[in-house]
């Protein structure tokens, strides 16, 4: 029937009728399945019309992917062809999102970079490390208090009714792929969050950019001390060097450096703070002790901690949908060193509250 040729729910329908009467069976009906997606897809390229968006495109290649990967190693060719197609189509994609502004960018206001330097700039007369050090640790906004949150969100959402209306997020990188996936309306909640660390970032900076300009050229023997003198029963002598190392290494210019060695320190505290809150977090799975993630061990935590800086600390650290520091540097996934540069003084900040506000900083009411 020619008037099906293009009906490709209906021919979909057809596949699986067939499939109920044994006449194909579950492999042939995935290769099938996949194939109508695929002829869907194409058919869709072909007859684009001008000045017209399609931001569903890819998902037809998408249900092709999904069905042709059950059977793969039957269908090797089919399954190249179509993951190809999938990756283009995927890459358009971001393009797309990029172009029809739904990617957003927030500045820091000529007003709030004014504001930051008149309360700074009288505290900043450092005679040594440990002034700097006590100034970061003391900087405002983190974690973002309800009220906060609550204004930004009364203020964005009848301002922009596409964040309102996209507010399940899906996060791809650079490839197309899908590296993160957030639900339950997390849109504008991870955009707040994005724009008061923004304004937090250029508040530290500030502060660093300004101790390196006095040249004071920190020593790890210095830093060693200071922290050695708060004897956290949380972190060995061993760790102890690694958090001189690395905090002395954002201070003077190093914050790549810094920050692939600060991060794992981190993590381990974290992970130290919450045995002590909770007790033993391994877990027992087919007869073997295995350690939680640390988004497990944050999951773990939530009825503990105020419940933005159990927010903040995941989308930071662990969540595809935000910044994801430490999963892509434990990995080696950061394709962007200056990322990491960026949140560098972010990472020293956290790192400075919990070692030497330890519980206060992580459970604080």
């Amino acid at each position: 029937d020619t008037n099906k040729l293009h009906d490709f729910q209906w021919q979909q329908g057809y596949v699986d009728m067939l499939h109920s009467l044994e006449v194909l069976n579950n492999d042939e009906l995935h290769y099938k399945r996949a194939l109508l997606h695929e002829a869907e897809g194409d058919y869709t390229i072909q007859h684009k019309e001008p000045n017209t968006l399609y931001p569903n495109l890819h998902q037809y290649f998408q249900n092709a992917f999904n069905e042709i990967n059950q059977v793969k190693k039957l269908y090797p060719d089919d399954w190249k062809r179509i993951h190809d197609k999938l990756v283009v189509e995927k890459q358009e994609f971001v393009n797309l999102l990029s172009l029809a502004g739904i990617n957003t960018r927030y500045e820091v206001s000529e007003d709030f970079q004014k504001q930051v330097r008149s309360v700074l700039m009288p505290k900043m007369n450092f005679q040594s490390t440990l002034d700097a050090l006590l100034l970061l640790i003391d900087a405002p906004f983190f974690p973002a208090s309800k009220e906060w949150i609550g204004v930004l969100r009364k203020k964005w959402c009848p301002e922009s009714p596409l964040m309102a209306l996209c507010s399940n997020v899906t996060k791809l990188d650079s490839n197309g792929n899908t590296v993160g996936v957030n639900k339950n309306n997390a849109g504008l909640t991870i955009e707040i969050h994005r724009y008061i660390r923004l304004h937090l970032l250029y508040y530290l900076w500030i502060i660093v950019e300004h101790y390196q300009c006095l040249q004071l050229n920190t020593e790890e023997g210095e830093i060693y001390g200071i922290l050695k003198h708060k004897n956290s029963k949380y972190v060995n002598d061993e760790q102890l060097i690694l958090w001189a190392k690395s905090i002395c290494a954002i201070l003077n210019g190093e914050p790549l450096l810094g920050s692939y060695v600060l991060v794992p320190q981190i993590e381990s505290l974290i992970r130290q703070l919450a045995e002590g809150k909770i007790g033993d977090m391994t877990k027992l799975a087919d007869e073997l002790q295995q350690e939680h993630t640390f988004g497990g061990i944050l999951d773990k935590l939530r009825p503990y901690m105020p419940e933005d800086l159990n927010d903040e600390l995941r989308l930071f650290l662990v969540d595809g949908c935000d910044e994801n520091i430490r999963n892509e540097m434990m990995h080696g996934l950061i394709k962007n060193p200056m990322q990491v540069q960026k949140h560098s003084v972010y990472i020293l900040y956290i790192a400075l509250n919990l070692y030497f506000r330890e519980d206060v900083f992580l459970f604080q009411d």
